[in-house]
């Protein structure tokens, strides 16, 4: 965590990028699907009512409704999808266990490295971050 954005920190991290996008697009997809569906079956199959000698179903009328139905499924999509692939609601975290970890929004950097990583070794990675000038380096359980 930093208290301010650093472009090219997920490049450097080795983070990969989200695909939650896709999640976002195709869930939106089914929205469109849906709308067109619903619609298309009321206006056409179930109720065939003509009302001003318009035809039972055609596209510009439904692109508000559409419209709608896509931007709601895309919603929930990325609400829903940013808390499963977030791992959220998680309510603790070890690193809050860190005796300064309240301001590292605020004034301070926060690098937390943990200890699934296959290259972990606690007193490898706290000598390397002493070495490289961390100002304090604190060895968490938890």
């Amino acid at each position: 965590m930093t208290p301010f954005p650093v472009h090219g920190i997920d490049e450097a991290l080795g983070i990969k990028y989200s695909k939650l996008g896709w999640i976002v697009i195709c869930i939106g997809l089914c929205g469109t699907a849906t709308a067109q569906g619903l619609i298309y079956y009321v206006g056409a199959i179930h109720d065939k009512f003509v009302i001003g000698g318009k035809p039972l179903f055609d596209f510009t009328f439904t692109i508000p409704v559409t419209f709608e139905l896509t931007v709601l499924f895309s919603a929930f999509a990325a609400t829903l999808g940013m808390f499963a692939m977030n791992g959220l609601p998680r309510l603790y975290h070890p690193a809050l266990n860190y005796r300064n970890a309240h301001r590292a929004t605020d004034d301070r950097f926060l690098l937390v490295i943990e200890a699934s990583d296959p290259k972990f070794d606690a007193q490898q990675s706290a000598e390397h971050l002493r070495s490289v000038g961390a100002g304090t380096v604190e060895v968490v359980e938890g």
